[in-house]
């Protein structure tokens, strides 16, 4: 598999790093749409994204323009996911999106889920921190636990916000009653994890058209 690593800082290197381990091939890295497009995107098979709420937009419609599949998991700019999809269908193209691409982490958003199921006269509330450098606030994957665990849980869900040097992702949900406390935490040791994830949902969606996300990844792998 040929691929356009788009986004060269410390996630588009583990993604290298990942990529050649599992002995892909890295087609070129670029850092923004007009990198992309002095390069021949014909000759890549897939991209893989990870760059800031400002470029990402613009760097998968190309992508999805010149029917190249992508891989994103850059977060802040969702709410142009919509135009994406339809983008995405107006040239009938190959997209996956993840918030987060942590194969324990997904594990992580199912006992939320089954924990907001059981415990509904909780408050329940999220902490998510990060390093100074990332952007987006709250953290998109932050976004998706909440937004999961309201399928179950109809109250007002807070999310805490924290940005502390070299810390590259701890997210804790806390289930409070008036007796007593559980709270349950995913951290994030190094980016690899993401990596891994975001290399398997590339090869997953090499010969798929449409739109998706990391899940149907997660259920089509099982």
């Amino acid at each position: 598999m040929k691929i356009i690593i788009i986004g060269y800082g410390k996630m588009g290197k583990a993604i290298e790093k990942i990529a050649l381990s599992k002995k892909h091939e890295i087609h070129s890295i670029v850092n923004s749409q007009s990198d992309l497009k002095k390069i021949d995107l014909k000759t890549a098979d897939i991209g893989i994204e990870f760059t800031n709420p400002k470029s990402a937009f613009e760097n998968i419609s190309f992508c999805l323009e010149s029917n190249l599949p992508i891989v994103s998991g850059s977060t802040g700019w969702l709410s142009e996911l919509k135009t994406i999809k339809k983008i995405c269908k107006k040239y009938n193209g190959s997209f996956l999106h993840s918030s987060n691409f942590s194969l324990s982490m997904n594990n992580f958003l199912n006992i939320s889920k089954r924990l907001a199921k059981n415990l509904k006269n909780c408050d329940i509330s999220i902490l998510e921190k990060h390093h100074i450098q990332k952007l987006d606030n709250p953290s998109g994957t932050a976004i998706l636990l909440k937004n999961e665990i309201q399928k179950y849980y109809k109250k007002d869900i807070k999310i805490i916000s924290k940005r502390e040097k070299d810390v590259k992702g701890v997210h804790t949900v806390f289930y409070k009653s008036l007796y007593d406390e559980i709270e349950i935490t995913h951290s994030v040791k190094n980016r690899d994890t993401f990596a891994n994830g975001a290399i398997m949902s590339a090869e997953w969606l090499l010969d798929k058209k449409g739109f998706y996300n990391f899940n149907d990844c997660l259920k089509n792998e099982k």
